[in-house]
């Protein structure tokens, strides 16, 4: 499913009074109907995501021609009262259902009709008056505080991020992905960071694709080039990778993580979220997000978590988490703003990875958060490359944290 372009416009003379049936009085109404018109007639037939949230609000980078959400909005909701398109409003993220739980979010979506596609044929917008108005980033940077995407001055960072990204979507988008009768094209992912610490760009830049919205049954089912895949994950991703930076080398995948002495098996999964939780949060404050995470948890968690209290206080907990770990344990509870630069680095690792394993060893590798999904016959290449792969120095600068 294509996302919005807002690089693209159509170069036909048309102008407000060419659309009666839409009632658009603005000069920004027409710019938006341009961006809406060339991404339908491009993808003709197809369902076009977007978001109706405020925080779209963007700067050139993104938008080069600075369109406003609610222009965007406005003409998305007259198109689909004119009947021009057929569109879906989305699922916003803190929709719960009857029992209180969080819904599955979902974007807004338009896809065109032969009735928009006719009309656009005649006023001459056609897929060869589309025009790019500048090549699609693939770094973004998002203000921690408000959410919303925020300029920035391209380092020699983002540079070496923008080229492996084109890459690796260029190679994405050459191979057939799919999930039953659902084809992933017109592949572009965005690394989204965080400004903390004076814009640095080391907080963040996770990217995702449209296969990450499946649940993990469903990518299970995933086929690349009429392939079946396989979907493997580093172990303990993010404990692993500061092991690395600490002691030189990966956590050993033999070694359970979660594995606590005088902590009976079964409360793994508890102790698995407790120890992420703690590379994100201060000392102090792990016991109440543990409890806030807790009480999101089905039954079956919430029951774990409860019975582990009654034999441990959540500062005990911690403090043998800190104990198992004592190569890293001086990089556990310094805040989220750490949580987000361990995020960062674990990112870079993982592109990295999917794009040699693209670009160098030609097997297609599809990433979420730390799990690769790749055909079953890349298994051996990918597994050597997850722990063989490390990060030019001059380029991904992490001493600055001190880690």
């Amino acid at each position: 499913m294509p996302r919005l372009n807002y690089y693209i416009t159509t170069t036909a003379d048309i102008n407000l009074k060419d659309f009666p049936e839409l009632r658009l009085t603005k000069q920004t109404q027409l710019t938006a109907l341009k961006i809406w018109l060339a991404n339908l007639v491009k993808y003709e037939d197809k369902v076009i995501a977007f978001s109706r949230s405020k925080n779209q609000i963007v700067d050139e980078m993104t938008n080069p021609l600075r369109v406003g959400y609610s222009s965007i909005n406005n003409v998305w909701d007259r198109l689909s009262e004119a009947n021009l398109i057929k569109s879906k409003a989305g699922v916003p993220r803190w929709l719960k259902d009857e029992q209180e739980q969080f819904i599955q979010p979902e974007l807004s979506s338009a896809t065109s009709t032969k009735k928009l596609l006719k009309l656009c044929n005649a006023l001459k917008i056609t897929k060869d008056s589309i025009k790019e108005i500048k090549s699609p980033v693939h770094v973004r940077m998002r203000d921690w505080k408000n959410k919303k995407l925020t300029t920035y001055k391209p380092t020699p960072y983002t540079k070496e991020t923008e080229r492996l990204m084109r890459e690796y979507c260029n190679y994405l988008n050459n191979q057939k992905i799919k999930f039953e009768d659902k084809v992933f094209e017109d592949i572009h992912l965005h690394r989204t960071y965080s400004n903390r610490r004076d814009n640095l760009f080391q907080f963040g830049g996770r990217s995702g694709g449209e296969w990450m919205s499946l649940k993990e049954k469903e990518r299970n089912e995933i086929t690349i080039n009429g392939k079946k895949t396989i979907s493997i994950d580093m172990h303990c991703s993010q404990l692993s990778i500061l092991y690395k930076a600490s002691t030189g080398d990966y956590l050993d995948p033999a070694d359970d993580a979660y594995k606590i002495d005088g902590i009976d098996k079964k409360f793994r999964p508890v102790i698995k979220r407790w120890l992420l939780i703690m590379l994100n949060v201060s000392y102090k404050g792990v016991g109440l997000a543990m409890s806030n995470f807790n009480k999101k948890q089905d039954k079956e968690f919430q029951s774990l978590y409860a019975e582990l209290l009654t034999e441990y206080k959540p500062v005990e907990i911690t403090n043998k988490i800190i104990e198992r770990h004592k190569s890293v344990n001086h990089l556990f509870c310094l805040g989220a703003t750490m949580g987000q630069h361990y995020a960062w680095l674990e990112a870079n690792m993982v592109f990295n990875v999917a794009h040699q394993c693209c670009l160098y060893h030609d097997v297609p590798c599809l990433t979420v958060h730390d799990e690769y999904i790749v055909p079953r016959n890349g298994k051996d290449t990918l597994e050597m490359l997850m722990y063989s792969t490390g990060l030019d120095s001059d380029i991904y600068k992490s001493v600055e944290l001190k880690l």
